[in-house]
């Protein structure tokens, strides 16, 4: 069931991407009462990109121009889909020359897409404080040696899980510390944490959580990592399962408070009511007691 769900999330995606590949976000372009965005937008992009546009619709996202005092984004369906490529190609290119627009265009990508993105991004930006340049192209992170870049610590499944063999999972004999759940509008979330110096840690600690039968019901576990080997050398990375934005948001949180060594699952359930903001913070307060109950 897992993997047919899956197969379903993935066709479901594609099709969005398809239904969004000529359409383009505008943020940051600032309100008018009364605009005509039909005219303006294309005059304005031919004037600072060079590039002629026309658009089949053009709205606000919102019948609100402003959203507390900033521009709410623009949605741009284009005629010519392949006019998509030059305007950020011609964006970027100004970008490099330092030139300020009064606008900034990105590709309108379903949200899984998106977040996908943001996250090789994130471990494109970890290489290069390693000193090993790496670049985004397409939904790949292709490494100086031309090949793509292939995560240490895959993303497990549910499905995955429960093909692990009951001697696989008796070897995980990790010593881990699991802080008290915390509950909240229906929502459960708690943390489990272990001391790692290695991929193949961080990699039981993951089985570990996933093959716990409470835990493999959760909603999500959002796995994030950050140790130094022997070598010196920063390993770091993490995996939303759905979350979009925790697993980045986590990573720099251990980055900030200088937390090394150190892998945790937070585990979430999410009840009836959403939780905003407040799911960060309970996910960040999670960590710190993981990480400060283990360096103590």
């Amino acid at each position: 069931m897992d993997r047919k769900m899956g197969h379903l999330e993935h066709e479901v995606t594609d099709l969005r991407s398809r239904s969004m590949r000529d359409k383009i976000l505008i943020h940051n372009f600032a309100y008018t009462p009364g605009e005509n965005l039909s005219e303006s937008i294309p005059q304005l992009i031919h004037e600072v990109l060079g590039v002629h546009v026309s658009f089949v619709r053009i709205h606000r996202n919102s019948v609100k121009g402003t959203m507390n005092s900033r521009p709410v984004s623009i949605t741009a369906k284009l005629v010519d889909r392949s006019k998509k490529d030059e305007i950020l190609q011609a964006q970027k290119a100004k970008k490099l020359q330092k030139v300020k627009l009064p606008f900034f265009i990105t590709s309108q990508d379903p949200p899984v897409v998106l977040e996908e993105r943001k996250r090789l991004y994130a471990i494109s930006d970890s290489l290069q404080e390693q000193k090993s340049k790496s670049k985004v192209e397409r939904g790949r992170l292709i490494l100086p040696n031309g090949e793509d870049y292939r995560d240490p610590v895959p993303k497990i499944e549910t499905a995955d899980a429960l093909q692990l063999t009951p001697d696989a999972i008796d070897a995980l004999q990790l010593p881990t510390h699991s802080t008290q759940p915390t509950k909240l509008k229906g929502s459960e979330i708690f943390a489990t944490g272990v001391k790692v110096s290695s991929v193949e840690e961080v990699q039981d600690l993951y089985r570990k959580v996933c093959v716990d039968q409470y835990s493999a019901a959760a909603d999500h576990r959002i796995l994030v990592y950050r140790f130094v080997d022997s070598a010196g050398k920063t390993h770091e990375s993490f995996w939303d399962d759905g979350e979009h934005g925790a697993g980045r948001r986590l990573l720099q949180y251990m980055k900030t408070n200088q937390i090394n060594n150190v892998g945790v699952v937070i585990t979430r359930w999410s009840g009836p009511r959403h939780l905003g903001p407040d799911r960060w913070r309970i996910s960040e307060e999670h960590l710190c007691e993981v990480a400060n109950t283990l360096d103590g």
